[in-house]
Parts: C-alpha cells; sequence; structure tokens
C-alpha cells in the first residue's frame, strides 16, 4: 500500500462545501478574518464562527432537543452538575457546526458525548492517577502557545512505555483537558481579541515502528475521541514525516473522520530545513520556532522538570474551576428563586 499523498495544503472540506449553513452564511468577525493567513482560516483553525441571532435559534433549538431527548432524560444525564455546565452555548455550537447543522445528526453526536462524559468523568482525572504514562513524555501539552496562541499537543509513538488500552485514553483526555484549560488563559481574550478554542495537534513519526505503534484499536478509539468527544477543538493536525507504516494506519482510520476533520491533517515529508516549503509552511501555522514548540530539535524530554508545571497548573486550573462552579451556582440559584417568585436575600449591607 502506497504512502498517502503528500498535502501541503488543508484539504477542502464537503461540509464547508455543502450548501450554506447559518454558520458557513456568516461574515467572520473582523478580529478573525483580518488574522488569517494562506493555511491558517481563523474560523476554522483557531476560533468559531460569530454566533449570529439566527445561528442563537439553532443552539435553542439543539438545547431544547437534548433537554427533551429520551435517551437523555431516561438516563439522568442532565442531572449531572458537570453535564449542566457542558452545554453552553458555545459547545452547542460547535455539535451544530461539526454537523453542519443537521440537527438530528448534531443531536445524536451530543448526547453519546453526553453519555461518555458521565461514564468517563475526563474533568476528574488527576495528574497523580496517570503520571506512570506520562514520564516518557509520549504526549505532552507544550507550556509555549503557537503563533496563534493556541496550546500544542505533541504525541510521539516512539514513547510509548505501555499497553494497557484504558491507561492510555485516559492519559490522553487528561492532556485534552490540559490543553483545552490553557485556551484563553496565558493569553486572555481581552488582550488577544480572539476566542482560541481550539488546539494544534503535532504528531512526530520520525522514529514511528512496529514496536511502538500502539495497537489499531486504541488508534481507533483516540480519533474517537479526538472528534466526536472533543468536536471542533482541533486547529491543526501535524502529521510530521510518516514513514511507510503510516500508510495501513492512515487507510484503517480515515473513514472514520468526516471531511471537515480531514481538511486540518496536513503532512510533512522531506526537506525541513530553514528557508525549504515545509520550514515556511510550519512557521505559518506553528511559528518560527516551531522545531521547540514541537520538541523535535532534539529528544530531551526530562520528566523531573516538566511534571511541577504540570502539577502547577492543576493546581490553578482547579481553583479557577471551584470559582467559576461557585458562580455558576449563585447564578442558576438566583435564577431559580425569580422564576419561582422568591425575592432574593438581602446582603447584610444593603441599605
Amino acid at each position: 500500500m502506497s504512502d498517502p499523498a503528500p498535502a501541503s495544503t488543508p484539504q477542502s472540506s464537503d461540509s464547508d462545501a455543502a450548501s450554506p449553513s447559518p454558520s458557513a452564511s456568516a461574515s467572520p468577525s473582523a478580529s478573525s478574518a483580518s488574522r488569517g493567513t494562506e493555511h491558517v482560516q481563523y474560523d476554522l483553525h483557531v476560533t468559531h464562527p460569530p454566533i449570529t441571532e439566527e445561528v442563537q435559534k439553532e443552539i435553542d433549538t439543539l438545547r431544547k432537543s437534548v433537554e427533551s431527548d429520551e435517551t437523555a432524560t431516561a438516563r439522568g444525564l442532565l442531572t449531572d452538575p458537570d453535564i449542566r455546565r457542558f452545554l453552553t452555548d458555545q459547545n452547542l455550537h460547535r455539535f451544530l457546526r461539526a454537523r453542519n447543522f443537521d440537527h438530528s445528526k448534531s443531536l445524536k453526536l451530543l448526547v453519546d458525548c453526553l453519555e461518555w462524559r458521565r461514564s468517563f468523568k475526563p474533568s476528574s482525572i488527576r495528574a497523580a492517577e496517570v503520571e506512570s504514562e506520562c514520564v516518557t513524555g509520549k504526549i505532552i501539552v507544550r507550556p509555549e502557545l503557537d503563533r496563534h496562541n493556541r496550546p500544542i499537543i505533541v504525541m510521539d509513538s516512539s514513547r510509548e512505555n505501555s499497553k494497557g488500552h484504558e491507561n492510555q485514553l485516559r492519559h490522553l483526555v487528561f492532556q485534552l483537558e490540559r490543553a483545552k484549560r490553557k485556551m484563553n488563559v496565558e493569553v486572555p481574550v481581552s488582550q488577544s481579541g480572539v476566542h482560541v478554542e481550539k488546539y494544534c495537534l503535532f504528531v512526530n513519526m520520525t522514529r514511528h515502528s512496529m514496536r511502538n505503534a500502539p495497537p489499531l484499536k486504541t488508534s481507533l478509539e483516540t480519533l474517537k475521541t479526538l472528534t466526536a468527544r472533543y468536536v471542533e477543538h482541533l486547529g491543526h493536525a501535524i502529521v510530521y514525516q510518516p514513514g511507510f507504516l503510516f500508510a495501513g494506519l492512515w487507510a484503517a482510520c480515515k473513514p472514520f473522520l468526516d471531511a471537515r476533520t480531514v481538511s486540518k491533517v496536513i503532512f510533512i515529508r522531506g526537506d525541513t530545513s530553514d528557508g525549504s516549503a515545509n520550514d515556511l509552511l510550519l512557521k505559518e501555522i506553528i511559528g518560527d520556532d516551531w522545531r521547540k514548540l514541537c520538541d523535535v530539535a532534539k529528544d530531551d524530554y526530562d520528566h523531573a522538570t516538566f511534571w511541577p508545571q504540570v502539577l502547577k497548573d492543576e493546581a490553578e486550573a482547579l481553583e479557577r474551576e471551584k470559582l467559576e462552579a461557585e458562580n455558576d451556582d449563585k447564578l442558576n440559584n438566583k435564577a431559580a428563586e425569580q422564576h419561582n417568585g422568591v425575592a432574593p436575600e438581602s446582603s447584610p449591607n444593603s441599605s
């Protein structure tokens, strides 16, 4: 089987080329449109199309659909506080875009994801639980952001150190949650002018071999996690220097990917020296120091140096999430009181 044809630019997406959806017909915001480059479309690879009045109606309809869905109600999905917090306008917008605003398909994708979230509990995975999977640096979220302020996730199968399917998936989800937490933290929206909701995935295949390749079952579940459980969070997927063994894996996995996702996959083969076409492309997508950012300059992952920052980031993220949850609870209680006609309690200092 031959290796997939090189792709130096994102392929066209069938879903993007279909009849205009409310999202597709909306003009991009001035801030995101002005920042786009040849290979980086901000509304596709970095942020999201604007939520117009028309799109808001679609979001509201999807929310009503999931709240009345037999599967969701029968299994008590909507009573889970984590799931209630997950059902934001931004998240619902992602599920609609992922299925080109087909409500039936969007609803199925959403309910399946909610079921997974309740059973897998992604936000409850802690660093201590997965550290044994992390010691070689086979998946890392870089401390730096790329040139578009996106988190960078680097995967390197040559650093594989286990074969346990479940543990590998929990490690993957832990790193995806870390990437989500980094969005708009180091560079707030108020400073950048753009709400980043996507990450850049860099898959280093330089030393990939059958010996260190994950089982096909794990590879397929990884793809499902990236595309159906972290919907529309993928900005670019850079497959770096894939060898002939990758052809079989790509052939097995590609049928499970929608055209919109396939359009974000870029293969880098051959010359990456300074000034080469590949070098210029990676500088445009990731940054001038892409070799350092993507950990390809040298294989020098040091867990003892890297891990303390992971623990620090986790502690800070948990504190933020605690405060956000408390604030959400206060707002929900206030809304419930107003709905039930109960006057809010006066504060001791109120006149």
